[in-house]
């Protein structure tokens, strides 16, 4: 959890929209020539007819899917940009053609602030564009996107460095582009966040998982991402065994072979459950350059619906509307390997999702059953062992 800020009073959206057009009068100036009468007539049709067509011309040219709230940006630094947004998303190392611009505005001290990449792994295929806004307590879409979005879910969570944030994920399936886009709040601070994807083909892609990587940089080294660092007052932690000395009573953890990671793997929870020592949620450290790393957490539901974990070491989350599976990437990090959901809690009642038959982001595959084959999935899950915490006396 992080240090909660003071809220920013709501800022006034301001957008300037233009309107063309040209009314017509009903009475002639000179009544003495029917002549001159006509030929005003005349011009006033053609003036209205003039400003029809550029008002026609200039919707033909804007383009599909934008909003019609266009913020006047300019080009702006890094530097600039983090000054503009408290708690902006970073930049990975690895990104190319990555542009800054900023809301040409003086009436709030915190303006739009929009990034512009791409990732090696997606080349020019896929486009990338975030933004962020401080607007206090009002939640809003920044993205500047209208498209008639064909899926929309609400029951998305953007896990950045252990603080979890409600987002929202569309996507629009064109002739020639495939759209998708995921917004969300940062409630503790009050600051709006949009991802917008643009290429030909997004399947198996994965919105998700690229804002996840996109957490603010100081926060690895300044913040506490979970419970535990928090209340150790320490981000940095020479082994497993440090960490496990700050946990409280009541607290837990369990060591774990688990796939993708050729080191053990360390979970910590902050609540067990005294009949069956198990938790459903928890935090996960994985070993990186030699030292522990929290990485991101993985999450059941109460004690209806704890953690466990297969010989194989996949780790099974979720509850009885949604099928979570973990792993440890081939990047180093907590992935999700499976997620799958019954719309239920959307109030699409539709099915759907993704798996991932090893632990990289290359291999997607859709989700593509019913109520039956979901529901084979919660039996196999329900049948293995749940993951004993060691509990703190």
């Amino acid at each position: 959890m992080k240090i909660r800020l003071l809220k920013i009073i709501g800022m006034i959206f301001v957008s300037a929209i233009l309107i063309n057009g040209c009314s017509t009068g009903d009475k002639a100036v000179d009544n003495s020539s029917d002549k001159k009468v006509e030929s005003e007539e005349k011009t006033e049709s053609e003036e209205e007819t003039g400003a029809k067509e550029e008002t026609d011309s200039k919707g033909e040219s804007e383009p599909k899917g934008e909003s019609g709230a266009n913020e006047e940006l300019k080009d702006a630094t890094a530097d600039e940009a983090y000054e503009a947004c408290p708690r902006l998303f970073s930049v990975r190392p690895d990104a190319a053609n990555i542009s800054w611009q900023i809301e040409e505005t003086e009436e709030s001290e915190y303006p739009l602030v929009q990034l512009t990449f791409n990732l090696p792994e997606y080349g020019d295929d896929i486009a990338f564009t975030a933004r962020a806004r401080v607007s206090g307590d009002t939640v809003e879409d920044i993205s500047g996107q209208d498209y008639e979005w064909t899926v929309n879910e609400e029951n998305e969570t953007l896990n950045w460095n252990g603080t979890d944030m409600k987002a929202v994920s569309k996507r629009y399936t064109g002739d020639d582009e495939t759209v998708d886009l995921l917004t969300w709040y940062d409630e503790e601070i009050g600051i709006n966040y949009s991802l917008l994807a643009k290429g030909k083909d997004l399947d198996g892609f994965d919105i998700l998982a690229v804002a996840e990587s996109m957490f603010p940089a100081e926060e690895e080294v300044d913040g506490p991402s979970d419970f535990l660092q928090e209340q150790a007052g320490v981000t940095e932690f020479k082994d497993y065994d440090e960490i496990i000395s700050y946990l409280q009573p009541g607290q837990g953890y369990a060591i774990l072979d688990v796939m993708g990671s050729d080191e053990k793997v360390l979970l910590v929870t902050d609540l067990v459950f005294e009949a069956d020592k198990s938790a459903y949620d928890a935090s996960v450290y994985i070993m990186t350059e030699g030292k522990p790393m929290q990485s991101s957490n993985v999450t059941g539901n109460g004690s209806s619906f704890p953690l466990r974990i297969d010989e194989e070491g996949i780790i099974y989350g979720g509850d009885n509307h949604n099928y979570e599976t973990y792993v440890v990437s081939n990047v180093g990090s907590l992935m999700l390997k499976d997620y799958i959901y019954d719309g239920i809690e959307t109030g699409t009642e539709e099915y759907g999702g993704y798996t991932r038959p090893g632990n990289d982001f290359d291999h997607d595959e859709e989700f593509k059953g019913g109520k039956e084959e979901f529901e084979e999935l919660l039996q196999k899950r329900e049948g293995l062992p749940i993951i004993e915490f060691t509990v703190i006396e």
